[in-house]
């Protein structure tokens, strides 16, 4: 189209956005070359628009409050983790600390033991000196009997 042909022709670019798409292989689209829309037309398509925009608006909004409903259902799993691994760790502490009580009256259970069979072996001691004490008295009583004996003999024979 040349201006010789008579034919002359208006091209003026559209600056509502939202009717057309700037494709960077393609260029411009032929929409985009287009006479302006009439008056009841774009105020239809701005309508349309803010329609558009206002359905956006609550899906964006209902995202929003979806989200915040996941932030705290996450954070109450968190705090129940949290809950779960303190309770976890108390009990592990516990655990270590009756084990340690267990081997602590283990040992007590093992010198009491031997204190047992220490006091054990001083009575079987103290029994045996005391056996062998009477033992020793009576072979000494024996000793003192028959040297009675021999004297008194010693004495008749002398009188005799």
């Amino acid at each position: 189209m040349s201006a010789d042909d008579g034919i002359t022709s208006t091209c003026q670019f559209r600056l509502v956005p939202t009717d057309y798409v700037i494709d960077s292989k393609k260029g411009l689209e032929w929409a985009d070359y287009q006479e302006p829309q009439s008056e009841e037309l774009a105020q239809k398509t701005a309508d349309d628009s803010l329609k558009q925009l206002e359905e956006k608006n609550l899906l964006i909004w209902s995202k929003i409050v979806e989200l915040v409903r996941l932030r705290k259902e996450a954070d109450k799993i968190e705090l129940k983790n949290l809950k779960r691994e303190r309770v976890l760790k108390e009990i592990n502490r516990l655990k270590e600390k009756k084990k340690e009580l267990e081997e602590r009256d283990a040992m007590e259970m093992k010198r009491m033991e031997y204190m047992n069979e220490i006091n054990q072996l001083e009575k079987l001691e103290a029994m045996e000196v005391n056996n062998t004490l009477m033992k020793q008295q009576q072979v000494s009583d024996l000793y003192k009997d028959m040297l009675g004996k021999v004297i008194e003999k010693e004495q008749q024979e002398r009188r005799v």
